[in-house]
């Protein structure tokens, strides 16, 4: 199992994968005591419409925060597709099946992998929002907003794990090509629906959209909020287990095997 997980770890460029991601948090921890942002500055604040004044450089690290989280999700898809595409390109699993390594020993190295990334994302994304709300002023809004970012983590990862569920067995037993064509006819599905919402939907409730109401709603429904974030993975890992088992049942049983 040790060598199949360091070979997907060499497939994805692991070591420089790392190295980037220790840059990006040691930049942001500069760049957030450089620029702590829980003191008045007439250059770096603005008044809400509520009357409260904000610092910008806070509410721009605690912004960034979704867009981290967001990567992040795509970051652990991406990296697993890179390990099939890595497998199938080289024949890397003709070779391993020649040896003593059996196919269950194979997919389980997957969701393992995909495990792994999931829990260092999330540990990082998690620094982040330490760093982030180390600095905070006292403004409600804004940590409101970081408290907003740190319940969402949880769930967002175990989004992840709920997403590769899908994709890890769409790529072993059907293959790559086919996984492709599949994932993205959904994306192009999505797309269409999308600009059909612009086109002929009611964009009046886009002008309704306020950041802040959203906010404070999940100030007042904290409590369901913790409750999400303590299901979420319950639900997510046991999901992610059945998809294993059923993964590795049809895979035993797969022929051609980088056909």
């Amino acid at each position: 199992m040790g060598g199949l997980l360091y070979k997907d770890f060499v497939s994805i460029k692991g070591k420089r994968v790392s190295i980037t991601i220790i840059i990006i948090v040691l930049l942001f921890l500069l760049f957030r005591v450089i620029f702590p942002g829980n003191g008045y500055n007439e250059v770096f604040t603005a008044m809400t419409e509520t009357g409260e004044i904000i610092n910008i450089v806070d509410t721009f690290f605690v912004m960034s925060l979704p867009v981290f989280l967001y990567t992040f999700i795509m970051l652990v898809s991406l990296s697993f597709n890179k390990t099939i595409s890595y497998d199938e390109k080289n024949k890397i699993r003709s070779y391993l099946f020649s040896l003593p390594v059996d196919k269950k020993k194979y997919v389980a190295s997957k969701y393992v992998f995909v495990g792994i990334l999931t829990y260092t994302y999330l540990s990082v994304y998690m620094i982040l929002n330490v760093i982030s709300a180390a600095y905070l002023g006292e403004i409600e809004t804004v940590t409101n907003s970081s408290n907003l970012c740190m319940a969402l983590a949880i769930p967002g990862m175990s989004l992840a794990l709920l997403m590769n569920a899908v994709d890890i067995p769409v790529n072993l037993l059907l293959g790559r090509a086919k996984a492709v064509t599949i994932q993205t006819s959904f994306w192009l599905i999505v797309g269409f629906a999308v600009v059909a919402l612009f086109l002929f939907g009611d964009l009046t409730v886009l002008d309704r959209w306020d950041i802040s109401k959203l906010v404070e709603w999940a100030d007042t429904h904290a409590f369901e909020l913790t409750l999400v974030s303590i299901v979420s993975p319950v639900i997510s890992l046991l999901l992610f287990y059945v998809s294993y088992r059923i993964t590795t049942f049809f895979y035993e049983r797969k022929e051609g095997i980088d056909e």
